[in-house]
Protein backbone atom coordinates (compact mmCIF):
# COMPACT_ATOMS: atom_id res chain seq x y z
CA UNK A 1 0.00 0.00 0.00
CA UNK A 2 1.08 3.52 -0.80
CA UNK A 3 0.06 6.51 1.31
CA UNK A 4 -1.18 9.70 -0.34
CA UNK A 5 -2.04 13.11 1.04
CA UNK A 6 -4.21 15.37 -1.12
CA UNK A 7 -5.57 18.85 -0.54
CA UNK A 8 -9.08 19.29 -1.90
CA UNK A 9 -10.77 22.65 -2.43
CA UNK A 10 -14.52 23.09 -2.53
CA UNK A 11 -15.56 20.89 0.38
CA UNK A 12 -17.84 22.93 2.61
CA UNK A 13 -19.91 20.39 4.55
CA UNK A 14 -20.25 16.77 5.57
CA UNK A 15 -22.18 16.07 2.37
CA UNK A 16 -19.07 17.12 0.43
CA UNK A 17 -17.01 14.72 2.55
CA UNK A 18 -19.43 11.93 1.62
CA UNK A 19 -19.16 12.82 -2.09
CA UNK A 20 -15.36 12.68 -1.99
CA UNK A 21 -15.42 9.40 -0.05
CA UNK A 22 -17.88 7.91 -2.52
CA UNK A 23 -15.76 9.04 -5.49
CA UNK A 24 -12.71 7.35 -3.99
CA UNK A 25 -14.68 4.18 -3.24
CA UNK A 26 -15.87 4.05 -6.85
CA UNK A 27 -12.30 4.52 -8.09
CA UNK A 28 -11.38 1.42 -6.12
CA UNK A 29 -8.29 -0.03 -4.48
CA UNK A 30 -8.39 2.58 -1.68
CA UNK A 31 -8.26 2.01 2.08
CA UNK A 32 -8.05 4.06 5.25
CA UNK A 33 -9.58 7.24 3.85
CA UNK A 34 -9.52 10.11 6.37
CA UNK A 35 -10.91 13.50 5.39
CA UNK A 36 -10.38 16.65 7.45
CA UNK A 37 -13.04 19.12 6.34
CA UNK A 38 -11.55 22.32 7.86
CA UNK A 39 -8.18 21.83 6.16
CA UNK A 40 -9.39 20.00 3.05
CA UNK A 41 -6.81 17.25 3.64
CA UNK A 42 -7.56 13.79 2.34
CA UNK A 43 -5.28 11.04 3.64
CA UNK A 44 -5.56 7.59 2.11
CA UNK A 45 -3.76 4.39 1.27
CA UNK A 46 -4.03 2.81 -2.16
CA UNK A 47 -2.76 -0.25 -3.98
CA UNK A 48 -0.07 1.11 -6.29
CA UNK A 49 -0.26 -2.02 -8.46
CA UNK A 50 -3.95 -1.35 -9.18
CA UNK A 51 -4.29 2.44 -9.43
CA UNK A 52 -2.36 5.69 -9.25
CA UNK A 53 -2.64 8.88 -7.26
CA UNK A 54 -3.48 10.70 -10.51
CA UNK A 55 -6.47 8.40 -11.12
CA UNK A 56 -7.73 9.01 -7.59
CA UNK A 57 -7.28 12.77 -7.94
CA UNK A 58 -9.19 12.65 -11.23
CA UNK A 59 -12.05 10.81 -9.51
CA UNK A 60 -12.27 13.59 -6.90
CA UNK A 61 -12.20 16.25 -9.60
CA UNK A 62 -14.91 14.42 -11.57
CA UNK A 63 -17.05 14.66 -8.40
CA UNK A 64 -16.75 18.46 -8.66
CA UNK A 65 -13.83 19.33 -6.40
CA UNK A 66 -10.37 20.76 -7.10
CA UNK A 67 -7.07 19.20 -6.11
CA UNK A 68 -4.44 21.78 -5.15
Amino acid sequence: MTHASLTVQGMTCQNCVRHVSKALDKAGHVQNVAIDLPTGRVELDFDEAQTTQAVLAAAIEKAGYTIV
